[in-house]
């Protein structure tokens, strides 16, 4: 003990409510070079007050990729995260260059690294952007339109670094279900973003997440509201049904003018 701060009496760890998971790490996608470059900086400053709001287990953690009007980087929140803002966070990994975030090379980069660096027993994802579900997708990157192909697609990234262009690559469903398999899938699979929960979208994903949380319309402009939603993701039973709840009852018990539609899809029922 003297060589540190300890008077050398055991110190007992203060450990979360069980229901919480042991151990979670939840990937934050965020393909934000599009006109929600701004609506990411809000999401990330409530994902820390509702870090804030609970007590995390030492392995729990938020790792989030955000691809915006800057330089691509990654982030980890923590209970030992002390920011309230983006702005008040350094990035644990900085991107270089330019990099494709709506490419399923991307999303896939992002995941081992993820798994490499903060392993966890249990794997969530938030897939954060614009989308068009079942539409075919116009710009993909990762597989050219062909004809008569069936092109369906995730995220927008314009590759200008602008938040004004809103034309760009795009992600194939099945391309992203390919990348999440090769990894072993996660335990569930947020979309916060529009038009994603058909029964088409998530039969392409079944054997890439548990449980699907997803709306099969358009969302609102805020989206989730991420200071519960937080907590939610972090329960370690009916933690699909809690992510439902805190979805809905922003919009459902708050007085917001805008609507939301938004379900949960076990996918072992397909």
């Amino acid at each position: 003990s003297s060589c540190s701060d300890s008077d050398g009496k055991d110190e007992e760890e203060v450990l979360p409510d069980s229901s919480y998971a042991p151990s979670r790490t939840v990937m934050v996608y965020m393909v934000a070079e599009n006109d929600l470059s701004g609506a990411a900086a809000d999401d990330i400053r409530e994902m820390l007050a509702g870090i804030k709001d609970m007590t995390l287990y030492a392995h729990d953690r938020l790792v989030i990729f955000l691809d915006d009007v800057s330089l691509p980087r990654i982030y980890v929140l923590d209970k030992n995260v002390k920011a309230f803002s983006l702005s008040e966070l350094n990035p644990v990994k900085q991107y270089r260059e330019e990099v494709n975030s709506a490419s399923a090379a991307t999303l896939s980069d992002f995941v081992d690294y993820v798994q490499t660096y903060y392993p966890a027993s249990s794997y969530g994802l938030v897939m954060w952007s614009h989308a068009s579900g079942w539409i075919p997708s116009t710009f993909s990157s990762d597989n050219p339109p062909v004809p008569d192909s069936k092109k369906r697609s995730f995220g927008l990234d314009n590759g200008s670094n602008s938040s004004l262009y809103l034309q760009g690559n795009q992600m194939n469903i099945d391309d992203m279900a390919r990348v999440l398999v090769e990894k072993d899938g996660v335990d569930f699979i947020l979309f916060d973003a529009c038009m994603m929960q058909s029964v088409e979208n998530v039969y392409e994903l079944k054997d890439a997440a548990r449980y699907i949380i997803a709306s099969p319309a358009e969302i609102p402009g805020p989206g989730a509201y991420y200071a519960t939603m937080v907590r939610a993701m972090f329960k370690q039973e009916a933690y699909a049904d809690a992510m439902v709840d805190a979805y809905y009852n922003q919009y459902g018990n708050s007085g917001n003018p805008y609507g939301i539609v938004i379900s949960v899809v076990n996918t072992s029922a397909l």
